[in-house]
């Protein structure tokens, strides 16, 4: 399957990554890292995340408090958000 970003996700991914690292040297890599190995999973077993809506799903990360929230559309995944799981719950629920 192919997976594409909304914008928006590409630029909080971008974000966040950029934070980490300058939080610690090579922190924002470890991010990239841990995103790169959700989205493989993600890709294997597309519907093993649970649906967090009637159309999105959540899949979390191990290692940082962030999920990756998607959907599937002819045999695509589309990423509609890399979201910090402490922070406004819902705001890319208008993302398609």
């Amino acid at each position: 399957m192919e997976v594409i970003y909304l914008r928006e996700a590409e630029i909080e991914l971008q974000e966040s990554v950029a934070f980490y690292e300058e939080k610690a040297l090579g922190l924002g890599a470890d991010f990239l890292d841990e995103i790169y190995t959700t989205v493989q999973l993600i890709k294997r077993m597309p519907e093993a995340s649970p649906l967090i809506n009637s159309y999105a799903r959540r899949a979390l990360l191990n290692r940082f408090e962030y999920g990756i929230v998607y959907r599937t559309y002819n045999n695509q995944i589309i990423v509609l958000a890399v979201m910090h799981l402490k922070r406004k719950p819902n705001y890319w629920i208008n993302r398609k």
